[in-house]
């Protein structure tokens, strides 16, 4: 099945290897997950408002999870297995698509988790809304996990030494966290418009809205948030751009 010059069959087949690699890997899904859950207790306490950050921190276990997938695109490289799947009869942005998808669903996987241990333990509120509220959380968090994931696979497109990768990752991970709105409502202030060139923004705003408001039509027509639709089209702005983008520097990258 062949879209935009992406063949979705190869794709999901690289995506399937990244999904391997990551259910083998067990210890990284147990520190991903504690630290967002540590991150819920020593926050969530500290600055009062424990149900808030919860919801900030789906899409902060979605982040560290996704934009570290570009790690194994300079894994691969090292190893020699990302020249032969580029000198493969398929496009480069089937290269790049795969690598997202398989990052995003095992991103999507660590941000679920933390939405059903911070729904069970009731920081959302035990009532008839939260399944509507948790249905409609899963589809950003896919998105985010496509978007982080894209991101990851941007920044590793041409880089071939791990140490320069993780040095790169670390010095854009913490500030997209912290000025995404997760831990600090910025709202009503200056900078809340600098946030705004943050993606993961959008992402912590609209699980934020859903998740907290008391009734599902609040979380819909809510006045102190920015709209969903806002935050759902740039989600999806950002993510295509840093699809595409990644895939435009392999097109323009030598096959070794």
């Amino acid at each position: 099945m062949k879209i935009l010059d992406i063949d979705f069959t190869v794709s999901f087949a690289l995506s399937k290897r990244e999904f391997i690699k990551y259910v083998r890997n067990r210890s990284r899904l147990i520190t991903s997950l504690f630290q967002s859950l540590m991150f819920v207790a020593i926050f969530g306490v500290g600055l009062g408002n424990v149900s808030r950050v919860a919801a900030g921190m789906i899409p902060q276990a979605v982040l560290f999870t996704g934009i570290f997938a570009g790690i194994s695109i300079v894994i691969d490289r090292m190893l020699g297995y990302l020249k032969e799947i580029m000198v493969a009869p398929i496009s480069r942005t089937t290269i790049s698509m795969g690598k997202a998808l398989g990052g995003t669903f095992v991103a999507s996987i660590q941000g679920i988790i933390v939405l059903i241990i911070t729904s069970a333990l009731g920081l959302y509120g035990y009532d008839i809304n939260l399944i509507a509220k948790i249905l409609l959380v899963l589809p950003l968090i896919f998105l985010t996990a496509f978007l982080t994931t894209s991101l990851g696979n941007l920044i590793a497109a041409r880089l071939a030494d791990m140490h320069q990768m993780q040095l790169l990752m670390t010095f854009l991970v913490m500030p997209m966290f912290f000025t995404s709105g997760a831990l600090i409502d910025f709202k009503g202030s200056p900078f809340f418009y600098i946030t705004l060139i943050n993606p993961l923004t959008y992402a912590v705003d609209a699980m934020q809205q859903i998740l907290i408001s008391p009734t599902l039509f609040g979380s819909l027509f809510s006045t102190t948030y920015l709209p969903l639709l806002v935050d759902f089209l740039a989600l999806l702005g950002f993510s295509l751009i840093f699809l595409f983008s990644a895939a435009y520097i392999f097109r323009k990258s030598e096959a070794v």
